[in-house]
This record gives structure tokens, sequence and C-alpha cells, in this order.
């Protein structure tokens, strides 16, 4: 069952290391490598990575979505303006691979 599903229609706390072992391995990650994430290190210089590039496009917040390299869009957005917002973004790397 999906993880806003579980959270909202069961009360499962997402943030409880038997819930989220559960969503790893309904969506096929190994229960035993996720269990041992939290405490690890693995992924950290992944994450300070991660986080240094949103600081240098300037996303402060999220939702925050980024097409092309570029924040294009920030907050809740429709359906209808997310697609736009990726339609122009496959236009514009159309365009680059096009010359």
């Amino acid at each position: 069952m999906p993880a806003p599903r579980r959270h909202t229609g069961e009360g499962a706390h997402l943030g409880a290391p038997d819930v989220l072992t559960g969503l790893a391995a309904d969506a096929g990650l190994d229960p035993a490598g996720v269990r041992t994430m939290p405490a690890g290190t693995a992924f950290a210089d992944a994450v300070r990575a991660d986080l240094l590039r949103a600081r240098h496009l300037g996303v402060s917040g999220v939702p925050s979505f980024v097409f092309n390299g570029a924040r294009t869009a920030f907050g809740a957005e429709s359906v209808a303006a997310l697609t736009a917002h990726l339609d122009q973004a496959l236009a514009a790397g159309a365009a680059r691979t096009d010359t």
C-alpha cells in the first residue's frame, strides 16, 4: 500500500523504522539495507552534494521542481502548471539537441 495511504488511512508513522522497512520492501528495496541506512553514513556525501546543489539553485523549501538544471516551479502547483513546465523543458532540451 502506498505511503500516503498508510499514513492518512491507517495512521502509520512514516518515521518509524518498521514502517519504513515495510514501505521499502513494497517498493522492491532490500529491507535489511534500509534498516541500517539511518544509523550509517553511506549516503552522507550524496545528501550534502544534493543540499549544496539545491542551495545553488535557490531552493529554500519543498516542493521545488527543477527542469533542465534550473528551478522553474516551487510550491504546490496544479498538474496543468507542472505539465506546462515539463513541456517547456522538453522543448528546450529538444532544441539543444537539434543544433
